[in-house]
């Protein structure tokens, strides 16, 4: 990922060398959940260590809470920039203008609910 500071969890980037090969580590190391994704009919998903499925889970949540900041950021600043609520539900693929304002009220509560100080243990490893 250009500019992404992100560390991988040492355990997943071990696991996941060992299961990709270096060549393939190689090529999905900026895209690890892609990396899981294609694994998942592996072998090597048939034994994957707890401290794995662990580092695996932090790294959903993680990016997860990204893309709903970006995604609540997109709107308000769309909107803010005279963007129909009709433009900004067809812009992210959304039936209505009623469905991208409700969008706006999930990602808010989904914000507010998944905050590492309202609800720690999805981000405890």
């Amino acid at each position: 990922m250009v500019g992404d500071e992100r560390q991988l969890d040492p355990a997943l980037e071990r696991w996941l060398r060992e299961a990709l090969g270096e060549s393939g580590f190689r090529r999905f190391r900026d895209r690890p959940l892609m990396a899981m994704v294609l694994l998942r009919n592996h072998d090597a998903m048939n034994r994957v260590p707890h401290n794995v499925l662990s580092a695996w889970r932090r790294l959903i949540v993680e990016m997860r809470r990204e893309v709903d900041q970006s995604e609540w950021c997109f709107i308000d600043v769309a909107h803010r920039n005279e963007m129909t609520w009709q433009d900004i539900a067809d812009g992210l693929g959304l039936p209505s203008a009623e469905a991208a304002e409700a969008r706006r009220v999930q990602l808010d509560a989904e914000l507010d609910r998944m905050h590492p100080g309202n609800n720690p243990t999805p981000w405890m490893p």
